[in-house]
């Protein structure tokens, strides 16, 4: 009985000394930087510096239509009144106009 238990154990061991141990790490994974990101940063600096860029250099258009649009804000604001039927006072500003009254 002894020799069959020594023979069990003997196997035993034998297996587990043909079963290789598993000693290797899972393998690693392969973490690369999304590649839509880069381009996606790219279009984001382009709109940036190119639009931004595009006011500055239209400053002095920007400055004339201004003030273009302040000297033609009376004649804006008599041809509303003609168009409505009442007088519209100096101290409402265009986008008022039509936004205040409209009057038949």
């Amino acid at each position: 009985m002894d020799s069959e238990l020594l023979t069990q154990n003997e196997t035993k061991k034998k297996k587990t000394k043909t079963q290789p141990k598993i000693t290797t790490s899972p393998p690693k994974r392969n973490i690369s930087p999304n590649p839509f990101f880069f381009s996606s940063f790219l279009s984001f600096l382009f709109f940036f510096f190119f639009f931004f860029f595009s006011l500055y250099h239209f400053r002095f258009f920007f400055f004339f239509l201004s003030g273009l649009l302040k000297k033609l804000q009376p004649v804006a604001m008599a041809a509303a009144g003609e168009v409505f039927g009442c007088q519209i006072l100096p101290k409402y500003t265009l986008p008022l106009v039509f936004s205040s009254r409209i009057c038949f």
